[in-house]
């Protein structure tokens, strides 16, 4: 059994180093335990190294076993703050780890405050057909079908980044209606107006004159009761080699499958593994390397051509890495994704098991539920992101001002 089971909190700015915590064990006092602690410096896009500053032993109280209740208490130092995650890990008498347990200090919006960049050598610059718009900056070119509003291509100096098609409601009426442009100072912005029936309440473009871009969206759920709530891009396939995100991992979850990640940087080579099959090539390769991941603060997408990456700035966002290939039979297990590759979602779908459905396996198992009937625009699924399509990957060396 799991020794110490964590109620659920939130790190912030008041946190006083104490944990309520549950002992599982059926015979063992959590006292013949071991906790210990440790404060990370997580790295920036391209970086490896995670930096361990801080570490130290946490006395574990006398908590009898039998699912009671006891408290944890960190003596953490008076600079905790500055750090970006806070772990936690619990050995058994025998010295056996149980689990390490992960926690966020810096949330998304500071993050992508240290990482994105504005400033450039020269204004962003728009110009336009009947049927595009081009925006170029610090060597970077994005162009915007004004029939469909998505983002139709990139260029940078070192060629073509096929990302299209894109932001694609997960679920939703579109109605777009057409896009406006404006200069804004030394920035150009693109916004979408769409009709009355449309999912979407907005969704704009900043092309700063670094080269970086911002996409910022809202939007409401398709309905009430709903399986998807995201935006997603096209990107082929064929064409990637791995990924290295910062959030949970380094597994990928389900809505009714969230336990058993550790927030952090990851690095992981593209696979094509079909739970529990091999993938006509070699055996299964694990983790899996296609699915949703929790927790999302950016990703640098490792390609044959050119990376690029991707920040976000909110909290509760979902990744998704393309779709998982499911076996030929695969019963219950194969519920459904967004259309195109990668997805930046509010809402995902559980899974069942061959037996059973996800929606007779207890409440994650149900679809998503959204509460506002009124479509009160304050109510709306926000979503802002910030692209580096650069030929120089941006990295800690090369941050600059906002």
């Amino acid at each position: 059994m799991v020794a110490g089971i964590f109620e659920r909190r939130e790190i912030t700015p008041a946190f006083d180093g104490s944990f309520r915590v549950q002992n599982r064990f059926h015979y063992t006092s959590l006292s013949e335990c071991k906790f210990t602690w440790k404060l990370a410096q997580l790295p920036a896009p391209g970086r490896k190294a995670v930096a361990v500053t801080k570490t130290g032993s946490i006395a574990a109280p006398a908590v009898a076993p039998g699912g009671t209740y006891g408290t944890l208490q960190l003596a953490l130092p008076a600079d905790w703050a500055r750090h970006d995650v806070l772990y936690i890990t619990a050995q058994d008498p025998s010295g056996r780890e149980i689990y390490t347990w992960s926690w966020p200090i810096a949330r998304p919006a500071a993050v992508a405050q240290q990482l994105v960049r504005t400033e450039g050598p020269a204004p962003a610059r728009l110009t336009e057909t009947d049927s595009l718009y081009t925006v170029a900056a610090n060597g970077v070119e994005l162009t915007f079908s004004r029939k469909a509003g998505v983002l139709r291509q990139v260029r940078n100096a070192k060629g073509l980044i096929p990302l299209t098609n894109g932001p694609v409601l997960a679920e939703g009426e579109t109605a777009f209606e057409g896009l406006s442009q404006r200069q804004e100072g030394q920035n150009v912005v693109i916004d979408a107006k769409f009709g009355k029936k449309s999912s979407y309440q907005s969704l704009q473009w900043t092309v700063y004159p670094s080269g970086w871009v911002r996409m910022t969206a809202k939007y409401f759920p398709r309905d009430y009761d709903f399986a998807l709530a995201g935006l997603s891009f096209s990107y082929p396939e064929k064409e990637v080699k791995g990924a290295q995100w910062r959030g949970d991992g380094p597994y990928r979850v389900w809505k009714d499958r969230m336990k058993g990640t550790t927030l952090g940087v990851w690095d992981k080579a593209y696979n094509n593994t079909s739970t529990g099959e091999p993938d006509g090539t070699r055996g299964p390769e694990y983790p899996e390397f296609k699915g949703y991941y929790s927790n999302f603060y950016w990703l640098t997408l490792q390609t044959t051509g050119q990376p690029f990456t991707v920040v976000c700035d909110q909290e509760d966002v979902y990744l998704r890495l393309f779709t998982p290939r499911f076996s030929a039979t695969p019963y219950n297990t194969a519920p459904a994704f967004p259309s195109g590759s990668i997805s930046f979602m509010h809402g995902i779908t559980p899974i069942g098991t061959k037996s059973q459905k996800a929606e007779n396996m207890g409440p994650m198992g149900k679809t998503n539920m959204y509460y506002d009937y009124s479509k009160d625009p304050s109510y709306a699924k926000e979503i802002t992101l910030y692209f580096d399509f650069t030929a120089k990957q941006a990295t800690a060396a090369t941050v600059g001002k906002r």
